[in-house]
């Protein structure tokens, strides 16, 4: 089950929980989804997806995920 987003009251946290259960689960896809639902993705779910990526041993869409979609003004 994915959660809607609500908006600006919806915790980042609980979407890189989730997006972790589902990297360990082996179903990227799913976490793809998840990610996708919040709107203004930070660090960490930045993190938690290529993360995901790297533990099922995929780095070619880790670094194909992190280079559009991680650019969020970590400097």
């Amino acid at each position: 089950m994915i959660p809607e987003s609500r908006g600006n009251d919806e915790k980042p946290d609980n979407f890189t929980i989730l997006i972790a259960l589902k990297a360990c689960a082996r179903e990227m896809g799913e976490a793809v989804k998840v990610f996708d639902k919040f709107p203004q993705p930070d660090v960490f779910l930045c993190t938690s997806m290529v993360t995901g990526y790297e533990h099922n041993g995929d780095l070619e869409q880790a670094l194909e995920f992190f280079l559009p979609n991680c650019d969020v003004g970590a400097h």
